[in-house]
């Protein structure tokens, strides 16, 4: 009961005690005793009526300190006793803090079978995660060279930092499906790509994160006049460390990848794809070798 109704109690025991405020029966005795007594049972009766919509089973400060303790147990990870749940559920008309209580209940519960769905999922013997090819694929910026846009069947002898956005060159050629060089046209995945001419050289600047790196992109190797057939090797390098050579195919696009780079340290790095053949083949012509679409994944 709530403690202002105890005081309301007393005040009607005080009240209705024979020769205090009222006096029923003239007669000192049992009888007025009991007339007294009857009476303040009426009314404590018809009171509790009045008030039982009010009222909660057992001490209602006893119930209001316990949930309180529970949401406070419940946000900690704690769970609450039977005892209380049981209060709960005994309870004429539900508080806010128990409606809270049985949210988060509700909650917890849904949330606590979802990890052991989850791990069981995990220990399973049907989940492998080696199984999973988890790979995150980037796009280098204008990594297929389709900017500046050339006219068809074209190519410029370019070097220096802004003439191909995002890519500083050095004695390359930017071609659009130009039949001089003796690439297959048209071009596959766009028209444009950059001609690596003896030790010319491409590189831009990458932020990456710590981790195990490959560089995927097309090439095209192209026939030297002198029947050579030895496209230019193109080397892969990061930081001034080199980490591959590839040696495109002659005559013909196809995907290649080099091999893994590691990456211990987050910040920026810069990736540099440079021709290494120094003199003309038989002193009658260079090597050259085509790239394109050249992107990076992570494992």
């Amino acid at each position: 009961m709530k403690f202002l109704f105890l005081i309301y109690l007393f005040c009607l025991f005080v009240i209705f005690t024979p020769g205090i405020f009222i006096t029923l029966s003239k007669k000192k005795g049992l009888n007025g005793v009991i007339l007294h007594g009857i009476l303040f049972a009426l009314v404590v009766f018809l009171s509790m009526k009045l008030f039982k919509n009010k009222l909660i089973e057992g001490l209602d400060g006893e119930t209001t300190v316990i949930n309180l303790n529970n949401l406070k147990n419940l946000f900690n990870g704690e769970s609450t006793s039977t005892e209380t749940s049981n209060k709960l559920d005994e309870t004429v008309d539900v508080t806010d803090t128990d409606k809270i209580i049985a949210s988060v209940n509700e909650l917890r519960n849904e949330l606590t079978q979802r990890d052991i769905e989850t791990a069981n999922l995990q220990k399973g013997s049907d989940f492998d995660s080696k199984k999973f090819n988890f790979n995150c694929r980037h796009n280098l910026k204008n990594g297929n060279f389709d900017r500046p846009i050339l006219t068809n069947d074209t190519m410029t002898l370019v070097s220096g930092t802004d003439v191909i956005p995002d890519w500083r060159v050095t004695d390359v050629y930017h071609i659009n499906n130009s039949g001089t060089w003796g690439f297959e046209t048209p071009y596959p995945e766009g028209n444009q790509a950059i001609a690596i001419q003896n030790e010319g050289k491409i590189n831009t600047d990458l932020n990456l994160h710590p981790g195990r790196y490959k560089v995927h992109f097309l090439a095209n190797g192209r026939t030297n006049s002198d029947q050579s057939m030895i496209s230019n090797s193109l080397s892969f390098i990061l930081d001034n460390k080199e980490f591959d050579t590839i040696q495109p195919e002659i005559s013909v696009w196809k995907k290649y990848t080099t091999n893994i780079f590691t990456i211990k340290r987050e910040g920026r790095y810069v990736l540099t794809i440079k021709g290494n053949t120094q003199n003309s083949v038989n002193i009658q012509s260079d090597k050259t070798s085509a790239i394109k679409n050249i992107n990076i994944s992570r494992e």
